[in-house]
């Protein structure tokens, strides 16, 4: 496994914690709304949907972010496979 690909992986187990957290955050803002429960759900969303696309963004690949930290490099049209 290339380097790469191994940061790859990284990059979508934080982006599965960071889903799987707000997630929770926003389900139990949904619970506060609905049933009237003490909290601040305006600020439970507003921090919880960003979160939850970065999230989303990092579990898809990322492939900018990782292209960023391991930029390809050229072979002559060569293959190390």
């Amino acid at each position: 496994m290339k380097p790469s690909e191994l940061y790859g992986v990284v990059v979508r187990t934080i982006g599965l914690l960071l889903v799987l957290s707000s997630a929770w955050g926003l389900f139990f803002a949904g619970l506060n709304l609905v049933l009237g429960g003490p909290g601040n759900v305006a600020g439970m969303v507003i921090m919880g949907v960003p979160v939850f696309c970065v999230g989303l963004w990092l579990l898809r690949g990322a492939e900018s972010f990782v292209r960023f930290a391991y930029p390809e490099e050229e072979h002559d049209g060569q293959s190390s496979s």
